[in-house]
């Protein structure tokens, strides 16, 4: 599988502001640990396990709402069903769905994930999300 001989075990950390760069010999903290993700190659967090519900994105008046545990999100059947609250039509293609329904903008991800623009709040975020997304 690959050429793992040829991986530099290093971690490289660049400071942006100094331009300094900084290198960590990690190989004898893999040898002696025993990392769930290293060892065990178990990515958790990458998987979305252990995601928040909500994250408020900085500086854009919006959240991102992710719902509990696995989501499929049918595009066509939520286009329908928002349709009566949304100021036009949702628009849609096999990756994501965006409608406006004043005073917000939802943009729906097939994994049920949704950024709630015209909010900065997560409380209010996520009550939108539960009223025309339902999840």
């Amino acid at each position: 599988m690959g050429q793992l001989d040829a991986v530099d075990r290093r971690l490289l950390s660049i400071d942006a502001w100094t331009g300094r760069l900084t290198q960590v010999n990690l190989q004898k903290a893999y040898d002696e640990g025993n990392c769930p993700c290293c060892k065990g190659r178990r990515f958790e967090y990458l998987a979305g396990q252990f995601a928040t519900g909500e994250a408020t994105l900085c500086g854009r008046d919006a959240v991102q709402v992710t719902p509990p545990g696995e989501v499929r999100i049918g595009f066509a059947a939520l286009a329908n069903r928002i349709k009566a609250g949304a100021s036009a039509a949702a628009r849609f293609n096999a990756f994501m769905l965006k409608a406006r329904i004043h005073p917000y903008e939802l943009t729906v991800f097939s994994d049920g994930r949704a950024i709630i623009k015209g909010t900065s709040k997560p409380d209010e975020a996520r009550a939108v999300y539960v009223r025309y997304i339902g999840v």
